[in-house]
């Protein structure tokens, strides 16, 4: 609680509004720009992934979310009729079961591996 009145409190005063206005003008940037992924091609155009469970090759996962951008897919954060594929993981929980019952294809890491050109971790 003392911290936040203290950066209320300096953050309040003119003369570091007018420092942080200035930096800005200067062309200081005050949030991280999310740059998209250089498309590499479109072999996953028209597809909606879903990412679950855990990855050898993809920590963080995320980097499995960027692999399917930058081929042009999608990635969807929950499994519905929407999805095209699920990448499945260790322990992939119940995404795996909803993917199952709507017939969506599973994907394992081994397999996405191979999709997107590449034999394993680390590997290009």
């Amino acid at each position: 609680m003392f911290a936040a009145r203290l950066l209320t409190s300096h953050f309040s005063k003119t003369e570091n509004l007018q420092l942080i206005a200035r930096l800005k003008a200067a062309g200081l940037k005050f949030a991280a720009e999310k740059v998209a992924p250089e498309r590499i091609d479109d072999s996953f155009a028209g597809q909606a992934w879903v990412i679950t469970g855990s990855f050898t090759a993809f920590v963080p996962r995320s980097l499995a979310a960027e692999e399917i951008e930058k081929r042009g897919g999608k990635v969807l954060e929950n499994v519905s009729a929407r999805a095209t594929h699920l990448l499945s993981g260790a322990n992939p929980g119940s995404k795996l079961a909803r993917a199952e019952k709507l017939g969506i294809p599973i994907v394992a890491e081994g397999e996405f591996l191979k999709l997107i050109g590449r034999s394993g971790p680390g590997q290009t």
